[in-house]
């Protein structure tokens, strides 16, 4: 919750500052009938399952929220195009698995690979940002100013140090 806070941490103006999904409220829905579900671990076992986000109103102006949510939208236009389409890969790391232990991938064969590096560039951002419980082990340090400059710049993604993992 915003304590007064109105300046908005992408334009730096003082302005309004609104409900800000951390992640794209459409990626809620596309998961919610999946096999895959966005779990509030913030509350009381046993975990709640979201269907609206996680949202923080101390970050962004109605303006950069739409500004950021471009890329949010073209995103969620991928997956939405491609299903969603689930592959399992004998993985070690733990994240994403299903019941039998496999971890969850998805297919996303015509996505721009620039806007999925800014889209989640733009996510850890937010939730570097955020005073939310879910979002307070994200903590960009120096790169938190790297990463604003890159999501206000048309930079290519060959510039920056950052990439996204895709196979």
């Amino acid at each position: 919750m915003s304590l007064g806070n109105t300046k908005c941490n992408y334009c730096g103006e003082n302005k309004k500052l609104i409900d800000s999904h951390l992640i794209p409220k459409c990626m809620y829905s596309m998961l919610e009938d999946g096999p895959l579900a966005v779990v509030n671990l913030s509350v009381p076992h046993p975990p709640k399952k979201s269907h609206i986000g996680i949202y923080d109103d101390g970050i962004l102006c109605e303006d950069c929220d739409g500004l950021l949510g471009v890329l949010d939208q073209y995103v969620c236009e991928r997956f939405k195009k491609n299903k969603l389409n689930v592959v399992t890969a004998q993985l070690d790391d733990g994240w994403a698995v299903d019941e039998s232990g496999n971890s969850l991938c998805f297919e996303l064969p015509d996505i721009d690979p620039q806007r999925l590096v800014k889209f989640v560039l733009s996510v850890l951002w937010r939730a570097h940002l955020s005073s939310r419980p879910e979002a307070k082990v994200v903590k960009l340090g120096p790169h938190a100013d790297r990463i604003l400059a890159i999501l206000k710049q048309d930079v290519s993604i060959e510039k920056h140090p950052y990439s996204v993992y895709l196979e």
